[in-house]
């Protein structure tokens, strides 16, 4: 049976342990729970969302890529198609099974036909877009090697699977039971990555919104109009579409969309969920620490009048982030370094410093930056 959102009395929590990251509570962050919710009410992007058939999720946990039957399409590689040719894949599958002297027969997986016709009448329904695929938690963006321009927007049920049977994020999920893991397709477009955001949602108030991407500065999020209209955008796509159907404490990525033909910046923004993650420790709070998150008063809590209105803090990066050393810290120290650059932000003030504008020479603001 599927959790609901727990709602306790609204007398706010205040600063204080973080949910233990249970199943429980991880359900609520699973595609196949919130997407049903806030799908009819124009929340998100359209998707579709596919259970996983019996016997599919060990087929993707196996170890090698030898495709089912009815995933084994001719792809003819052109200008048009990224992705590698698929009867390459099937070739070298095929040399490999006659080098071990295996019969042919020995090494053919389980088949899925009405998956495969599923993934393909969604990929039809895209147009010549594509489609993006997820699993239950996570999107395959670990497996964007698999593509030759590491765009992950699949024209055939082959390069869904091969998408989500090379990533390491896919395999963590299906290593965790008591939710029904689904497929969720989503018609593929192009992103500003400036325009992601995580935003925490404590006691049924949004309090705080960071950057989702941190490894980037983009310069039109350093207008304080743009990034007021941003946050506007977001706690009203929150109150009006999305509020009812959520847990009171949740984690929400939102893709903020301007629209076209509007000058006007105070209402040419619109905010749409893109994902859902819990409500706990393991979940990265990027450019805030969870101490702050959960210290942040909410109206009507920690004696806050009730009808006090909390705009929630906006952080972004605000210089460009210095090239890194390794590639295997590429997802991590920008992170860090961004938020050790906020927390300097907080305690300088606006002052000397050329790059950031607080109280230090660039030489201390270097040093800071890059120190433990």
């Amino acid at each position: 049976m599927e959790p609901e959102p727990e709602r306790p009395d609204k007398g706010g929590s205040g600063v204080g342990a973080l949910p233990d990251g249970t199943i429980a509570t991880l359900a609520h962050a699973a595609c196949s729970w919130w997407y049903p919710r806030v799908a009819g009410r124009g929340a998100t992007l359209k998707s579709t969302l596919l259970p996983l058939p019996p016997g599919f999720a060990e087929y993707l946990l196996q170890d090698g890529v030898v495709l089912p039957p009815s995933f084994r399409e001719a792809v003819t590689a052109t200008a048009e198609d990224s992705w590698s040719d698929q009867s390459e894949v099937d070739s070298e599958c095929d040399s490999d099974s006659e080098d071990d002297g295996i019969a042919a027969g020995a090494l053919q997986p389980a088949d899925f036909p009405e998956l495969a016709q599923q993934l393909q009448a969604a990929i039809d329904a895209s147009g010549r877009a594509g489609v993006f695929p997820r699993l239950t938690w996570s999107a395959p963006t670990d497996a964007a090697w698999i593509a030759a321009d590491n765009a992950l927007s699949c024209r055939t049920p082959a390069q869904v699977l091969l998408l989500l049977k090379s990533s390491d994020k896919i395999s963590e999920d299906l290593s965790r039971q008591g939710v029904q893991h689904c497929i969720m397709l989503r018609k593929y477009r192009s992103i500003n990555a400036g325009l992601e955001f995580r935003c925490f949602v404590k006691d049924e108030h949004v309090v705080a919104i960071t950057q989702l991407r941190c490894n980037q500065c983009f310069s039109f999020l350093q207008d304080v109009t743009v990034r007021s209209s941003i946050t506007e955008a977001i706690l009203s796509a929150y109150d009006q579409r999305i509020r009812p159907q959520v847990p009171q404490n949740i984690i929400l990525d939102m893709y903020v969309e301007q629209r076209s033909g509007n000058t006007d910046t105070d209402s040419c923004y619109r905010a749409w969920l893109t994902d859902v993650e819990a409500f706990h420790s393991d979940t990265d709070t990027l450019l805030f620490t969870w101490d702050e998150v959960l210290s942040f008063q909410t109206a009507g809590s920690g004696g806050a009048p009730p009808s006090s209105v909390v705009m929630p803090e906006l952080r972004v990066i605000t210089m460009e982030l210095p090239i890194l050393p390794s590639q295997k810290v590429i997802d991590k120290q920008p992170v860090a370094l961004a938020r050790r650059i906020a927390l300097f932000h907080q305690m300088c003030g606006p002052a000397s410093c050329t790059v950031c504008g607080t109280q230090h020479s660039w030489i201390q603001h270097r040093r800071l930056a890059t120190s433990d």
